[in-house]
């Protein structure tokens, strides 16, 4: 649903905030359901050619699970960071490059460095998040950059909260 016909449905349910938990879900679902298929189609199509040359991986291999899990669930994330976005702002240009800033733009910005409030600050940029839940090789083990542990929360938070704040806004609107 789409423009009118959303806030149509949302004249016509009085819970509005059972309708936005069920897009929640939706969105949450079919994003996650997308993401793996892309993951694993990637996979497969990588390893096709990556064979031909002797260096093909399996599934069973190091990390490769962790790597599939990430880029699956890098889909949902941002697509319920964005629904969390677009909540707040309620206007839809402004929310795609809300959107784009959080996820894309601004994480260009910032690198690791000597100040610790700006590790921190980077531990919890979603980009940031996903490359450390990768495990690329060229992270630094350095104890003021964020863990993989770390990593996963803060990349399971980001769509957590998304969704607490849609549903608080919604339900604030309702009154």
């Amino acid at each position: 649903m789409t423009g009118g016909r959303f806030r149509d449905l949302l004249v016509a349910v009085p819970a509005r905030h059972r309708v936005v938990a069920a897009k929640l879900t939706v969105v949450a679902t079919v994003t996650l359901a997308t993401g793996t298929l892309v993951s694993l189609g990637t996979f497969g199509v990588s390893q096709a050619v990556l064979s031909g040359r002797g260096v093909a991986v399996s599934l069973g291999d190091p990390a490769v699970l962790r790597v599939l899990a990430a880029n699956a669930l890098l889909a949902p994330v941002s697509a319920l960071t964005g629904l969390g976005i677009g909540a707040l702002l309620r206007h839809t240009a402004a929310a795609i490059v809300a959107v784009c800033a959080a996820l894309v733009i601004v994480p260009t910005f910032f690198q690791p460095n000597v100040h610790q409030w700006l590790n921190d600050l980077y531990a919890l940029v979603p980009l940031y998040i996903w490359r450390t839940c990768l495990g690329l090789p060229q992270l630094r083990d350095d104890p003021a950059l964020p863990t993989v542990a770390g990593s996963w929360a803060a990349f399971a938070l980001w769509p957590l909260a998304a969704a607490v704040v849609t549903l608080i806004v919604v339900r604030r609107r309702d009154v």
